[in-house]
């Protein structure tokens, strides 16, 4: 099995894409889970993409149907899977409990993670297994 660097390309970071390097030159492609925030509809949209920029760019341009009576999305929450079938799972899990609450829990535990204080005292280092 082929060790994988979790490093973006400089090209690739900014184009949103889910390409990763792997040690030996390869690509293989991340799809992220998402979710997007109105405040003017203040709704939540979940979804899944090889290329989370752009497809913030689209919801937000009026592309998406579902997404199109707003321009204000903003990107709240993100994981990364491997496959294409594993993050639409995620996305059907998700939506199948039609909740607003667990959505708010799912971002505000991300939130929790992130912050500086989190990681303060803990010695903590990066585990990419712990990403989805």
């Amino acid at each position: 099995e082929e060790a994988v660097s979790w490093t973006l390309l400089p090209e690739q970071k900014e184009a949103g894409s889910g390409l990763i390097l792997t040690t030996s030159g390869g690509f293989f492609i991340m799809f992220c889970l998402y979710i997007i925030y109105s405040q003017q509809l203040d709704r939540f949209y979940v979804g899944y993409t090889e290329n989370i920029e752009k497809r913030l760019a689209e919801h937000n341009s009026g592309i998406s149907d579902y997404t199109s009576s707003a321009q204000d999305w903003v990107l709240k929450y993100t994981e990364y899977f491997p496959d294409r079938y594993t993050a639409h799972q995620r996305e059907i899990t998700i939506k199948k409990k039609k909740s607003r609450k667990y959505i708010e829990w799912l971002i505000s535990q991300a939130e929790a993670l992130a912050s500086p204080e989190s990681f303060r005292g803990r010695g903590r280092r990066f585990d990419p297994d712990t990403l989805h």
